[in-house]
């Protein structure tokens, strides 16, 4: 074979496998951006119903607009119309969240408006029955233009959305280690 068709099909071969690793890493962003957006589906689902079974509780009716809103990536405030007891949203938190499989760590915290700061705050593992690793944690922001509302933080978002797409990275992570050996 001549040195110059060699060449060729070195460089091909090189381009195709250059064009395979970024079609993979499309495909990942793409499949980040889908488990973005079904976690913070599930999440809304869980947290409007926990606000949902809080307002039946309480016999009162739920903000037509605004109810979950989502401050960045992995914190979420519920608006409410009523006080909050703690013990009884760390329950329907658990319960709902276990509804949904949504098995990840987070915190919450319920606002009290006569003290005008957040109180009450938990942490909460994945493995909901260990009590022993429930800590408190009272840093949570808060939030001037609500009035009753509780926070809930996923603080292993990305942990958990990481975990999920073993599969697509490690095909990735091989494609690439075939590129660097085979140059």
């Amino acid at each position: 074979m001549p040195n110059s068709l060699i060449r060729r099909l070195i460089i091909l071969g090189g381009l195709s496998i250059i064009l395979i690793i970024f079609v993979q890493s499309y495909w990942l962003m793409k499949t980040w951006d889908i488990k973005d957006k079904e976690f913070d589906q599930t999440v809304n689902i869980v947290l409007r119903n926990v606000a949902e079974r809080m307002s039946k509780f309480n016999k009162t009716v739920l903000p037509k607009s605004n109810l979950v809103q989502r401050r960045s990536s992995n914190y979420y405030a519920v608006n409410i119309n009523s006080g909050i007891d703690a013990g009884l949203l760390e329950q329907y938190l658990l319960q709902e969240m276990s509804k949904q499989s949504l098995n990840i760590d987070f915190e919450y915290a319920v606002y009290d408006c006569s003290t005008d700061e957040l109180v009450y705050g938990n942490y909460c593992p994945a493995d909901f029955k260990d009590e022993s690793k429930i800590k408190k944690n009272k840093n949570l922001p808060k939030f001037n233009n609500l009035t009753y509302y509780f926070v809930v933080r996923y603080p292993q978002r990305e942990s958990f959305l990481l975990a999920n797409r073993n599969m697509s990275l490690t095909l990735t992570l091989l494609s690439a280690l075939a590129i660097i050996f085979s140059v």
